[in-house]
């Protein structure tokens, strides 16, 4: 079982690692558990913070969603979650949409990563933001020993 947990305002939000061989990234990242997002998406400040650089992403695609059109940038990347216990992570392959880092001085809200359904698809999700719950049984995973 994976176990997240609900913010302040009630929002499920999962704690990940995202790795991306082919940058040589290695980085935590808090996720917005996204049910209306078809594929998961690392915004512009997680990927600053992860040392991802505008340069560094090619493959672009444009998304259209509630606040409109943006562009992002495709990349192979795993995300990896830990069971409850410590014991075990779960590994999924994805093709992750990347917002590139924002410009230097940018006073825009920065916005969460998102957890979408190419990772939760795997999961059955019981969530109940009135007791702070959110936990995962896990179908599907590259389980691997920690």
């Amino acid at each position: 079982m994976i176990v997240g947990e609900c913010d302040g305002n009630g929002r499920p939000r999962l704690d990940g690692h995202l790795f991306i061989e082919r940058l040589g990234i290695q980085h935590d990242v808090w996720f917005l558990v996204d049910t209306g997002a078809d594929s998961s998406i690392i915004h512009g400040s997680d990927a600053a913070a992860a040392g991802i650089a505008a340069a560094d992403l090619c493959r672009p695609i444009w998304s259209r969603g509630v606040g409109g059109a943006a562009q992002y940038f495709r990349e192979t990347a795993w995300l990896v979650f830990s069971a409850a216990n410590g014991t075990i992570s779960y590994w999924y392959e994805v093709e992750l949409a990347i917002a590139p880092p924002p410009e230097t001085g940018d006073g825009a809200r920065p916005l969460p990563s998102l957890l979408g359904r190419d990772v939760i698809d795997n999961w059955v999700m019981e969530y109940n933001p009135t007791h702070a719950k959110l936990e995962f049984k896990v179908l599907r995973g590259l389980a691997m020993p920690v």
